[in-house]
């Protein structure tokens, strides 16, 4: 009678890695105008902590929001778009 089993894994095959390296982009197309301001979408890597910053002419930037995306995926909303009528947003990570 037999009452042992013993597996070996040396023959299973090897896979690639998987790539956690996922790029930031903004979602352009869930961009949304709402009460006023403006709803900005930017999908990434999860887990990660994104920084949305502003700017209003390219050379200073200003932090505006800091998220955490433990799904990939964040929104931020610029609550008055006519004040803020020129400004442009860029995300970063850490």
């Amino acid at each position: 009678m037999l009452d042992a089993v013993f597996l070996d894994n040396v023959d299973l095959p090897l896979t690639e890695p998987i790539n956690l390296d996922v790029p930031l982009r903004f979602n352009t197309s869930a961009l949304q105008r709402i009460n006023g301001g403006l709803q900005l979408r930017v999908e990434g890597q999860s887990n990660q902590v994104f920084y949305v910053q502003a700017s209003t002419d390219l050379g200073n930037w200003v932090t505006v929001s800091t998220n955490y995306a433990p799904y990939g995926l964040i929104q931020f909303t610029e609550p008055n778009i006519f004040t803020n009528a020129n400004r442009y947003y860029r995300v970063l990570i850490p």
